[in-house]
């Protein structure tokens, strides 16, 4: 009896053992900062687990390009498969990505994009640059944040070079080691010079040279950044600011998300080659974006005549499109919102699957 009950156990260490072994990590593993270079991009990217739904948990972030743009990020970890994350930066033409996790260091992804085209697939590599540790993940108010921002002096004129002075108040946490500025007028960056100004994270006002000097609503844009032990390991702060009005300078808004799309209308033709349907959109909560650019997809193909994505006012909330063809399948509708200066982000994609054909 010994021999059979000492068997069986052995037999259940053998079945469990890959199932114990592949457990070492778990989504929450996934969650950090990383420096991702693909095909010559490099960028910065976040993410933090948000929710699980049965099997799968999902993932939320943002991926900050060399040129300080900013791109949300959406990822899925399959508990059967705890080391393979799958997710999407939310380019204007967005890229997919399937990359793995090393379960032993667990600071680094590897994999390849997601294209239809083998011939474009190229690797990728992310190495994690601000560690979570357990503790830290707890205490995520460690890292102090930035309260306001003002311009409190101004010297110079439209026509000519000048110098702006910014003052600036922290909350409760830990100091940041660096900030970097960028001052934008109308959408365009008026450091002189170019580039961000680069100041240490204990000071809390700086003077900067500007191109000019406009009286009228800026946006400054300040990033945060922190010893690797500190989390967040990295924050963004937006202001849109008046010259020597410091109490309206107010944090950046949050993009209003389109969250239900209808599609109350269609009208087929009598060759039964091109079609017309009115569709509707609705948002939420935010500032609305600028302008839209509308994608219809069909099994991974565009379906509007020529090809040509149609772009509408971010105030419309409904459009009459034309398609090739009406099927009564699911179909991919895809919208690219930009979103004025001062949210972040500002540019966002969200796609929504819903049959056409009524």
């Amino acid at each position: 009896m010994k021999h059979i009950l000492r068997n069986c156990v052995l037999i259940l260490f053998v079945l469990f053992c890959p199932i114990i072994s592949l457990a070492q990590i778990c989504p929450e593993d996934f969650e950090g900062r990383y420096s991702l270079v693909c095909n010559g991009d490099k960028g910065i990217m976040e993410i933090t687990k948000q929710k699980s739904v049965k099997n799968v948990a999902y993932f939320e972030g943002y991926y900050t390009a060399e040129n300080k743009k900013t791109y949300t990020v959406k990822g899925e970890v399959n508990h059967s498969r705890p080391n393979e994350i799958i997710f999407t930066i939310g380019f204007p033409h967005p890229k997919g990505f399937n990359g793995y996790l090393m379960d032993k260091t667990m600071d680094t992804i590897t994999g390849h994009t997601l294209t239809k085209n083998a011939k474009k697939t190229v690797g990728f590599f992310a190495a994690r640059i601000a560690p979570i540790s357990k503790a830290s993940k707890i205490d995520a108010k460690k890292g102090v944040a930035m309260t306001n921002i003002g311009i409190i002096k101004a010297v110079g004129r439209a026509s000519s070079s000048g110098r702006l002075t910014l003052s600036w108040e922290y909350g409760s946490g830990e100091m940041p080691t660096s900030l970097e500025i960028d001052v934008y007028s109308e959408g365009k960056s008026i450091i002189l010079n170019g580039g961000q100004v680069t100041v240490d994270g204990s000071i809390t006002q700086t003077e900067i040279n500007v191109k000019q000097v406009l009286y009228i609503p800026h946006e400054i844009v300040c990033y945060l950044h922190y010893p690797s032990e500190v989390v967040p390991g990295d924050r963004i702060f937006v202001a849109d600011c008046r010259i020597g009005e410091k109490a309206i300078c107010l944090p950046a808004a949050q993009p209003a998300p389109i969250v239900k799309i209808d599609i109350p209308e269609t009208v087929d033709s009598e060759m039964g080659s091109f079609a017309k349907m009115i569709m509707s959109w609705e948002y939420g909560e935010g500032e609305q974006p600028v302008s839209l650019t509308i994608d219809v997809q069909r099994n991974g193909g565009t379906v509007l005549p020529m090809g040509e994505l149609i772009t509408v006012d971010g105030a419309e909330t409904q459009k009459e499109i034309g398609i090739w063809r009406l099927f009564n399948i699911e179909h991919d509708i895809i919208f690219y919102a930009r979103y004025p200066y001062g949210t972040i982000p500002r540019e966002r994609m969200y796609t929504f699957k819903q049959k056409i054909k009524k």
